[in-house]
């Protein structure tokens, strides 16, 4: 009986955890999330051709899909979220009947909350049992490396914590003279990514590259795509993250019988997955820290002794609550609607796809830009800035440069890979402009290489609701920017700009982090500096990254938003005098100063322009 109990139970989990396919939009998180299924539908080469933090299967996995990749996804959410289910319903039948009951409560209610929460929580149990077990059923073992090497190749975020579960895992069956599981687990993982890669029709020698370029990106993320929660949240979670160390030595004492060393290495293997948790939780506290506290909860309530793991469900679910009590207050209602969602879709996927193609077609309309269409014809273009399904939504010929949203071209090899591609026979014809960036961010900084190329060697032909078209000139762009002035300054210094003079002017500006600066980066995100910048008619504060900073921006012409780049296109084609910035300043909160040197180097180089600066 209890069985069938726990098997209807994860019958209800499965149709709450199911994603199912949303037509598509515009916006930034619905931009990539269409570029994505649009990259497989053309086969483009991850790694290669599309610098991205996700993978080429990556398509099966997100809210808004393209109409291609429609069929696909619906199927990969039955099945992948009917796995994630059922795993929960088998581990939940191996617990006491309390704990069962907690865990697949949470599993239907708190969990969907945020969809790294189950194949987190699946890399977190597997590991945990591929290291513990004596078992030595090698096609269990292979089969579950085959699904790790399919979701490995989805989100760079799993492939990491794959990695990171591999390489301890493996250290742990090592220490335990078990060699055969843990070589077969190994090749197994190994050759089914390889073949994983070639099935999306991927070459096999872009596989290291699409792994280093993704390791770059991701590297920078504590530096680069921070956002910072509440304290009430972050002691949350540092009170979370203190009991599930404490409850992941309880646990591995209870492992007795192993050797010293075996424990010592199941310890590192549980502390290495609760701080990438923790990172992947609070680097970016948004929605992310939700996933943090889950599956804190998740892991808590399986632990093994009962107290040290309900300890850890309990202040994770006060974390969740602290960060999220809308939702918590909301999850009795979104669970009934998620349900009735999930039947209705599974009785009849054509309605489903249906209302699919009704809904894209409502937003194919609103983003419709007739003018532009006829103009650009069967040319390819580019997107300036993060909103590119309206090239998609369009039925234009997208043709983006390698890292394609404008905020993630935060370091100077990004931004050089960008800049590569605009001087190469590949550049497309035209670009759209509307430029966008997130979390007040100074905008020249993000994909500054690209800037000056589309000033001086493009021209503005068309706009069209916001949005402007640039047409290439014939000539291919290459920079010539010179050094005129370079010294150290300090944080709160004011910095006069060089006089233009005609010239674009960029600032390259070096900060370095002190030691401790690079220790706090590391275990949690980089301390916050500030741009300010004054053109004469008053300043403005920026956000400012480290990493794009070096690699320089733009100060002349002065370009703080999509108005002012509106106005700088109409005043090439017109001859206005264009702003320029006269003065910036660098600063960090004096609390947070410790974090970095107090004086850095910047540097100005300039151009010659066809604009008339101010």
């Amino acid at each position: 009986m209890r069985y069938i109990a726990v098997a209807a139970a994860s019958a209800i989990v499965w149709l709450t955890w199911m994603g199912w396919p949303q037509p598509a939009d515009t916006g930034l998180d619905a931009s990539w999330q269409l570029v994505l299924g649009y990259a497989r539908a053309q086969r483009w080469q991850f790694g290669t051709h599309f610098v991205f933090t996700h993978g080429p299967w990556s398509f099966l996995n997100v809210v808004h899909s393209h109409a291609a990749t429609f069929w696909a996804e619906l199927a990969w959410q039955i099945f992948f979220k009917g796995v994630l289910a059922a795993i929960v319903g088998l581990v939940s039948a191996k617990l006491p009947a309390w704990r069962a009951i907690l865990l697949l409560l949470g599993a239907a209610l708190l969990f969907p909350s945020f969809e790294d929460v189950g194949p987190v929580l699946l890399i977190l149990f597997f590991f945990s049992q591929h290291a513990t077990s004596k078992r030595r059923i090698d096609w269990i073992t292979s089969s579950a490396a085959a699904l790790l090497a399919f979701i490995a190749l989805q989100k760079f975020t799993y492939c990491v914590m794959i990695a990171a579960g591999a390489t301890g895992s493996t250290a742990v069956l090592l220490l335990a003279r078990q060699p055969r599981r843990a070589l077969v687990f190994g090749l197994t993982l190994i050759g089914c990514i390889c073949l994983f890669w070639v099935l999306a029709e991927q070459r096999i020698t872009g596989l290291p590259v699409f792994l280093q370029r993704s390791w770059h990106l991701a590297s920078l993320y504590s530096e680069t795509m921070f956002y910072d929660e509440a304290s009430s949240v972050f002691w949350c979670g540092i009170l979370t993250l203190v009991v599930a160390a404490l409850a992941i030595v309880m646990a591995v004492n209870r492992c007795e019988s192993k050797p010293l060393a075996v424990r010592a290495a199941l310890a590192l293997l549980g502390f290495g997955f609760a701080f990438l948790t923790w990172k992947q939780g609070f680097v970016r506290a948004d929605g992310h820290v939700a996933g943090f506290f889950l599956c804190a909860l998740g892991v808590g309530l399986v632990l093994r002794p009962a107290w040290s793991g309900l300890t850890l469900s309990s202040v994770a679910l006060l974390g969740f609550t602290v960060s999220s009590s809308a939702f918590v207050i909301a999850a009795p209602e979104l669970f009934g609607l998620r349900v009735a969602n999930s039947v209705r879709a599974l009785s009849s996927p054509a309605a489903l796809h249906a209302r699919f193609e009704r809904d894209t077609a409502a937003a194919t309309e609103r983003a419709s830009l007739p003018k532009i269409r006829e103009r650009v014809g069967h040319n390819a273009v580019d997107v300036f800035g993060d909103d590119h399904a309206v090239v998609l939504l369009n039925a234009l010929v997208y043709q983006p440069r390698p890292v394609f949203q404008t905020h993630q071209t935060y370091s100077p090899a990004l931004a050089e890979l960008n800049a590569s591609f605009y001087a190469g026979a590949t550049a497309p014809e035209y670009v759209l402009m509307r430029p966008q960036t997130i979390d007040s961010r100074f905008l020249p900084a993000d994909d500054a290489r690209v800037l000056p190329i589309l000033l001086q060697h493009h021209h503005a032909v068309l706009e069209e609701n916001g949005w402007s078209l640039l047409q290439r000139h014939e000539q291919r762009p290459s920079e010539s920017f010179t050094r005129v002035q370079s010294h150290r300054a300090r944080f709160g210094e004011r910095i006069v700009v060089p006089d233009p003079a005609g010239s674009l002017v960029r600032a390259e500006i070096h900060i370095t982090p002190t030691l401790i600066g690079r220790v706090r980066t590391f275990l949690y995100k980089a301390a916050q500096v500030t741009l300010t910048v004054n053109d004469g008619a008053g300043p403005r504060s920026f956000r400012l990254i480290r990493p794009a900073a070096a690699g320089g921006f733009l100060v002349a012409p002065l370009v703080r938003d999509a108005d002012e780049y509106r106005e700088l296109l109409h005043a090439h084609g017109q001859g206005s005098v264009v702003r320029s910035a006269k003065s910036l300043i660098v600063d960090v909160d004096p609390a947070q100063s410790k974090y970095y040197q107090g004086s850095f180097n910047i540097t100005f180089a300039a151009s010659p322009a066809a604009l008339p600066l101010e």
